[in-house]
Parts: structure tokens; sequence; C-alpha cells
């Protein structure tokens, strides 16, 4: 089973127990759930035993992971398109690849929150973040360039996206944002 963690280690959180914040909410978890969501914290991570599929079910249930039993290449695709990718609090400055500078722009400066099949489509589409796209001023204008047809129905473009030719990059950069700390998942 590959999965991945979901929300915010509290600070001082990892002690006795780990202590996560997700949805304003505070969860506390040790053990098995403890050392499996650290494993899952920075990247997509994989079960080894049914002992840790059950503990992977239990993180589910309190919104603290995405996980598939499917192993082909869209699966990093389908667990991170059930993530909201969010800009994590200024810290320490990574150097960052070019897909990962255009990727956090979009998430950081949009103004609303992008779904991973909307990151998708405008890297598929070369869309540049400019300044006529971003902003709370410029929404409609960037949902217009998402939803050209005027109508945004629910999955068609998750769905087209799942086998975009941008996916795997688009992808391996929300990681790689993971990674370096400049977005967390919730």
């Amino acid at each position: 089973m590959l999965f991945i963690s979901k929300g915010i280690p509290e600070k001082n959180g990892i002690s006795v127990e780990l202590r996560i914040v997700i949805g304003g909410q505070i969860c506390s978890v040790f053990g098995l759930e403890e050392e499996l969501w650290l494993r899952g914290r920075l990247g997509f991570a994989e079960t080894t035993s049914y002992e840790e599929e059950a503990a992977i079910q239990n993180l589910l249930r309190n919104g603290l992971a995405e996980y598939t039993s499917r192993k082909d290449p869209a699966a990093r695709y389908t667990i991170l398109s059930r993530c909201m990718i969010i800009p994590s609090e200024p810290g320490k400055r990574n150097a960052l690849a070019k897909e990962e500078k255009i990727l956090l722009s979009w998430i950081r400066d949009a103004g609303f929150r992008l779904s991973l099949a909307e990151l998708v489509y405008l890297f598929e589409n070369r869309v540049r973040p400019t300044v006529r796209l971003l902003g709370e001023d410029n929404r409609q204008a960037l949902t217009e360039r998402l939803y050209p047809d005027g109508g945004i129905e629910a999955n068609i473009l998750e769905a087209r996206m799942a086998s975009s030719k941008a996916r795997d990059t688009v992808v391996d950069a929300v990681i790689g944002l993971l990674q370096k700390k400049r977005v967390v998942l919730l």
C-alpha cells in the first residue's frame, strides 16, 4: 500500500507522542502510527505488513494520511489529488528547481486553493504565473483560463489530468516542495 501523510506537526510535538494539527484540531499519535506518519511526512512511503496497513487505515480515519493499494504510475497522482496543497510558513530557504518555483508561485499567489488537477492543467498548457492571473483580484481570469468552456464539472478535469504528460512533473515538483518544507498537505 502506497501512502503519504497529511497535517502539520505541532511545535515541540515530537516527544512521547506526536501531535499533529489538521483541520484546526490536534491529533495525537504514537507507536506504529507515529512511525508511519513520520515515514510518509515528506514523501510517498509503502507499508510492509498487515499491521502497518491497519495503522494507515487508522491514520486515514483521522484525516492524517491518504493511500492507495494501486502501484501503477498514476497512483501517486491519485493520492495527491485527495490532498490540499498549502504553502508553509516561511522558514529555511532551499534552492528550488524551475518547476518547483513555478508551482510554488501558483500555490502561494493564485488567490484561491488550486487542486492538483488544476496545477497539472496549468503546467500542461504552459500557463505561467503572471500578474494578470495571480491574486484575489484576478481569480475570475484564472478560473476562465482553467475552465475555458465555462463549466466546472466535478471530476472531469481530474480524470483528464490523470493521463496528462505533465502529471508526473507536477507530482515530482509537489514532492520536492514537500521535502524542502515549502508546502504541507492537508
